[in-house]
């Protein structure tokens, strides 16, 4: 196979995917921000929102253990993973401890 040709095929199934995963995560975060926001605001049901950010939550980070997957081969492109794991982690505990809080006043 030729240089050109291993090029495409690396673009093609590990470039592009990971691409398409990381941007599905950024639109999970997104996710759990608005549903965050209409709990706050309490402009739909709650119950609802709480679980969609939750899955979200979710979804954000098995999104981004699928980019690491797709460029295991590639460790400069892809990053550290400590500094996702501990912005991840921060940025959960921040917004579970805020949900608490909501979730307090909305039902006590």
């Amino acid at each position: 196979m030729s240089l050109q040709n291993r090029l495409i095929n690396i673009q093609a199934q590990q470039f592009l995917p990971a691409n398409q995963v990381i941007l599905n995560a950024d639109r999970d975060l997104y996710q759990a921000k608005l549903a965050q926001l209409n709990i706050i605001s309490n402009r739909s049901n709650p119950a609802q929102e709480e679980a969609d950010r939750q899955e979200n939550i979710q979804q954000v980070a098995e999104r981004y253990a699928q980019y690491r997957q797709y460029l295991q081969d590639f460790p400069e492109i892809a990053g550290d993973p400590a500094i996702f794991d501990l912005a991840y982690q921060n940025w959960g505990t921040a917004s579970n401890a805020f949900g608490s809080r909501r979730w307090q006043q909305l039902f006590h």
